[in-house]
C-alpha cells in the first residue's frame, strides 16, 4: 500500500533548496494550485501522483513533487502561465480539451503518493 506523504514534509526542505535556474527562493503550492496556473499543453505533462510543488515565481517554472520525490529535473519541469486563470481545467465543458483536462485533475488527485 502506498504510504501517504504530507505536503507539509516538504516545508523544511522550502527553507534550503532554491530554483536551480535563477536561484531564487521557491514556493511549496498544492497540486490543484499548479494546474490552475498551467497552460494547457503543460498541464498534461503533469505526473501521475503529483501531490505539490515548488515554483519559482521569477522563471515561472514548478518542479513536480511525485510521493517523496522532488523533480528537480530540467526536462520534467512545468512552464506556468502569466495570464492563466484556470479557466481551461475542472470543468467538463463538452470539448475534448475540457474532458481530457478534468480526467487528468481527478486522475492526479485520486493516485496515492508512493
Amino acid at each position: 500500500m502506498a504510504e501517504a506523504f504530507p505536503v507539509s514534509q516538504f516545508i523544511e526542505l522550502q527553507r534550503i533548496v532554491c530554483c536551480p535556474r535563477t536561484k531564487s527562493a521557491l514556493s511549496l503550492i498544492t497540486v490543484s494550485d499548479l494546474i490552475k496556473r498551467l497552460p494547457e499543453e503543460e498541464y498534461r505533462r503533469v505526473p501521475a501522483g503529483t501531490t505539490a510543488a515548488f515554483l519559482c515565481e521569477p522563471s515561472l517554472t514548478a518542479y513536480p513533487i511525485v510521493g517523496r520525490i522532488v523533480d528537480f529535473l530540467e526536462q520534467d519541469s512545468l512552464q506556468l502561465s502569466k495570464d492563466c486563470d484556470g479557466s481551461h481545467i475542472g470543468r467538463d465543458d463538452g470539448t475534448l480539451e475540457g474532458t481530457t483536462a478534468l480526467r487528468l485533475l481527478r486522475l492526479i488527485l485520486r493516485t496515492p503518493a508512493l
